[in-house]
């Protein structure tokens, strides 16, 4: 610091060496900081829109999922399952709500009505199969293989969206 500013004293050159260096070092934090935003840019605003809020035939709030990670939704008399994906694991929740109850916010999410009792996400729809009986079944595109009833009544809509 005396060969760049001239005389200075101990305590001025150290506060002056201090504040340059974390200057300096705060750089590379600032800049990769930068460079997160612009590569996800209102990352938490588009998720809020992208929720699921699954609520009891008494209004409270009992489960909030990602519309994507939902396989389907199966009726079970006075309560309706949630199947859905957490991670590589698929996992189901059990809500007291009806069919009925549901329809609007599972269309309002893109989820549609297969048959009396389901609702199927079509995204992980990835073929729609008629069995040796000749039922229509849709196979999910999880690790099981699992299949979900279709009904004639709602096939044309779901093989519209596929």
């Amino acid at each position: 610091m005396a060969l760049v500013y001239g005389d200075y004293g101990y305590f001025p050159a150290l506060g002056e060496c201090l504040r340059l260096s974390f200057a300096t070092l705060s750089y590379p934090y600032i800049i990769f900081a930068l460079l997160i935003a612009l590569i996800r840019p209102d990352e938490e605003e588009a998720s809020e829109e992208d929720l699921v809020r699954f609520a009891d035939s008494t209004g409270r709030l009992k489960l909030v999922i990602a519309h994507d990670v939902i396989l389907y939704v199966e009726a079970q008399e006075n309560y309706v399952s949630i199947h859905y994906m957490e991670g590589e694991k698929q996992k189901e929740y059990s809500l007291r709500q009806s069919m009925k109850g549901i329809e609007d916010l599972m269309a309002k999410h893109g989820i549609i009505r297969c048959q009396r009792s389901y609702f199927v996400n079509p995204r992980h729809v990835t073929v729609l199969r008629r069995d040796k009986e000749g039922f229509i079944q849709a196979e999910l595109d999880v690790n099981n293989g699992k299949q979900v009833p279709v009904s004639p009544k709602y096939y044309e809509q779901l093989s519209k969206m596929l």
